[in-house]
């Protein structure tokens, strides 16, 4: 569960539940988020950098907004989850949805706080960091296989 403030934006959270609803489960392949946040990322003409576990049905993603600034700085996530077989949810893990609590609106799913919630947020915010005229250059760091030893930034 990941509460979300007042401020956030439609489209953050149109992203964020876009990756939630993803199936990356660490034993499974997590490229299509990795070709979501790519083409996102394409779209706004950034490159990005993929490295691949042994069998290619994994990747790491590494892009630079605002590329050939002389510093900046890394935000790096993983885009695995681990599983949930036999936990009582209340809801679909890959639902994705949306409920009031008593602490405000809050969105459930797994990923939601570690780490896909942050990675809709950065993608939403893409945009808007290009446009500024920060002085330094942002990193995203996208890593596989966190949950299970952190092995896909060994290759990041």
């Amino acid at each position: 569960m990941s509460r979300m403030s007042h401020q956030l934006s439609a489209r953050a959270l149109e992203m964020a539940q876009t990756l939630v609803r993803m199936n990356t489960v660490s034993a499974n392949s997590n490229l299509e988020l990795i070709d979501y946040v790519r083409d996102h990322l394409n779209g706004l003409g950034v490159r990005s950098r993929l490295t691949w576990n042994a069998d290619k049905t994994k990747a790491n993603l590494f892009a630079t907004l605002g590329a050939g600034k002389s510093s900046g700085i890394i935000l790096s996530g993983h885009t695995d989850t681990v599983p949930w077989d036999g936990q009582a949810w209340s809801v679909d893990p890959l639902s994705a949805v949306v409920q009031q609590g008593p602490e405000g609106l809050s969105l459930f799913g797994r990923g939601s706080c570690d780490m896909k919630g942050f990675i809709g947020i950065a993608l939403a915010q893409a945009q808007t960091f290009l446009d500024s005229d920060a002085p330094f250059a942002l990193h995203l760091a996208l890593s596989y296989d966190e949950e299970v030893g952190c092995f896909g930034v060994r290759e990041l």
